[in-house]
């Protein structure tokens, strides 16, 4: 029942957010601008996508290396893979999906890969952050004064103590059996199994040498996924700066978080377009644009993944079972 509400809900909100994209559109004039659409660079943008999956799966590849040696083949299609179960179901269960695959096809714990993926959304998040505080400042739609604040001052102190003491107890002498002996008077058998192969996969983080690999290696991930942003442009021939490009996909970004229906539809038109008419693109076009963007990264997620899930063996109920009865 409580699925089917988030379900019902994250409908709901896609419907409103497609609402206020749309609205003030020119039909007619968005027509004539997606039948001129140049084909060249879409070809391009296919590129840079192969690009950024590869690059997400080395990402991956490091942070799974402490564990055990994955080739980066598989580590790739499981990428494609679980961002078209991300378009095709509710609730992002292609994490999931990515989880099971690996957990099933390496001796690794679905709980410590999950972990591994964790860490991936993290840097991502921080790297995303940067990126939208520079490019805004860059771009002065912000002004350097308004940010670095008295106010915000606090406000960073108190999240970067808060951060290093997360971060310092963890390394600290207590050590993770300590932790989960204490843990271990009030959680459930089950969930404290869970628990602790999470906190092993976590373990890469002690890892100088390679935490500092998956950190560089994410900008660069984000830098592929803005160019390509940019590449689209032309095939419109709106043609953006990489910075304003970089604004954009904060804007895509921030529409994506927000709970939705299956592929993002209609956080991620309503997230592009506020970012583009944030820049003075007129309604219509950035319209034009982001369907274009959007459709066509759908349709090469749709074309490279369902080979992937029919050789995978994809079947959502089996996940959840797995994931249930092995307290994985």
């Amino acid at each position: 029942m409580k699925s089917a509400i988030k379900i019902f809900i994250s409908f709901l909100v896609s419907l409103v957010c497609l609402y206020f994209a749309t609205c003030n559109v020119h039909w007619g004039e968005l027509k004539a601008i997606i039948a001129n659409v140049k084909l060249f660079p879409l070809f391009i943008t296919f590129l840079a996508m192969i690009l950024g999956f590869w690059l997400r799966a080395v990402r991956w590849q490091i942070l799974l290396q402490p564990f055990q040696p994955v080739p980066q083949f598989p580590l790739f299609r499981w990428q494609i893979g679980s961002l078209l179960i991300n378009n095709l179901l509710p609730l992002r269960m292609g994490e999931l999906g990515r989880a099971y695959w690996a957990g099933h096809k390496t001796t690794i714990s679905k709980s410590t890969v999950f972990a591994t993926i964790v860490i991936e959304r993290i840097l991502d998040l921080a790297t995303i952050a940067l990126i939208a505080v520079i490019f805004l400042l860059l771009t002065g739609l912000v002004e350097i004064n308004s940010i670095f604040t008295l106010k915000n001052g606090i406000l960073i102190a108190l999240i970067g103590c808060g951060t290093l003491a997360v971060v310092k107890f963890y390394i600290s002498k207590i050590s993770k059996e300590e932790l989960l002996n204490k843990l271990k008077s009030f959680l459930p058998h089950k969930i404290h199994s869970i628990f602790e192969k999470f906190l092993h996969g976590l373990r890469v983080i002690k890892d100088k040498k390679e935490f500092s690999k998956v950190s560089l290696i994410s900008p660069i991930i984000w830098s592929v996924d803005i160019t390509i942003i940019l590449i689209v442009s032309y095939a419109l021939n709106l043609n953006i700066s990489w910075l304003e490009s970089g604004i954009v996909l904060v804007g895509l970004l921030l529409g994506v978080m927000i709970p939705a229906a299956p592929g993002a539809a209609g956080t991620y038109e309503a997230g592009g377009v506020a970012a583009l008419t944030l820049l003075g693109v007129g309604k219509t076009l950035a319209l034009s644009f982001i369907l274009l963007l959007h459709s066509f990264q759908y349709v090469v997620v749709l074309i490279l993944g369902i080979p992937i899930l029919i050789m995978e063996g994809f079947n959502p109920k089996t996940i959840f079972q797995s994931m249930r009865n092995q307290g994985d």
